[in-house]
């Protein structure tokens, strides 16, 4: 299938490799076994995770939905560079025309805590898609940027015997960004979560389950995406999937 690459060998893929596969088919999935930076993870990737327990419930879901829970940091960095400076008091927002369900208004969300920010898991994450999209870029013709404006997400979408969980509330979606990183880290008690990736006509490219440590780089101008519901498997706790979502838009 189109952008998904499943194997069985261990192969390490490189980031030029990498936005080879994002160039040429728009998109890029990598499992956690063949994911070089997920295994150069070591030494705060369980506190790292554990950063999730604290996430808030989002009450901006037009929805209604008590499933969601997340935090949110604003990042710049200049192009071609992996200098990352954090940028505070500032929103979420998406226009109704990518978000029909909560589009339109400014989303001020808690931020992630500065000791995950600092962290030695997060700041290879980033650095690494940094690496990748500014790869992407580096021969595009396209000039008129001068650097990424980043949004980094911690989201926990949640399910139990009274509702299920929508990781894509919206439905079959595009971020309004450039290039969007995503990483499970961690799932427990759930069924369901099938990541779908479109084209910009929906037509269906490829569809997998995310495992935690998998990896998936989209360019958001070419693809569309969405995840279906979760539901837990047993009634005895909540069902938990546990997101990190970067996302990078050029801007001038």
């Amino acid at each position: 299938m189109e952008g998904k690459v499943e194997t069985n060998e261990v192969i390490k893929f490189s980031c030029n490799q990498i936005t080879d596969e994002i160039v040429n088919n728009g998109c890029f999935f990598v499992g956690a076994k063949n994911n070089s930076v997920f295994n150069t993870i070591e030494s705060d990737w369980f506190k790292f995770a554990e950063s999730w327990n604290e996430l808030e419930l989002d009450t901006y879901m037009m929805d209604g939905g008590k499933y969601r829970y997340r935090k949110h940091a604003v990042l710049k960095s200049d192009k071609y560079t992996n200098h990352i400076v954090q940028i505070h008091n500032t929103p979420h927002y998406q226009s109704y025309d990518y978000n029909s369900l909560n589009g339109d208004i400014e989303r001020w969300y808690k931020c992630i805590d500065d000791n995950v920010i600092s962290s030695n898991s997060f700041g290879k994450i980033i650095e690494h898609a940094l690496k990748v999209f500014n790869l992407c870029e580096i021969n595009n013709l396209d000039e008129n940027w001068s650097s990424w404006y980043i949004e980094a997400h911690q989201f926990r979408i949640i399910a139990n015997n009274e509702f299920h969980g929508e990781p894509t509330p919206e439905g079959i979606n595009k971020d309004g960004v450039s290039y969007i990183f995503m990483m499970p880290i961690h799932k427990d008690n759930i069924k369901g979560g099938i990541s779908t990736i479109y084209d910009n006509h929906q037509k269906e490219l490829c569809q997998f389950e995310m495992k935690v440590g998998d990896a998936t780089y989209v360019d958001d101008t070419k693809m569309f995406h969405g995840v279906s519901g979760i539901f837990p498997v047993t009634d005895d706790r909540n069902g938990i999937r546990d997101m990190l979502v970067l996302t990078f838009k050029k801007m001038e």
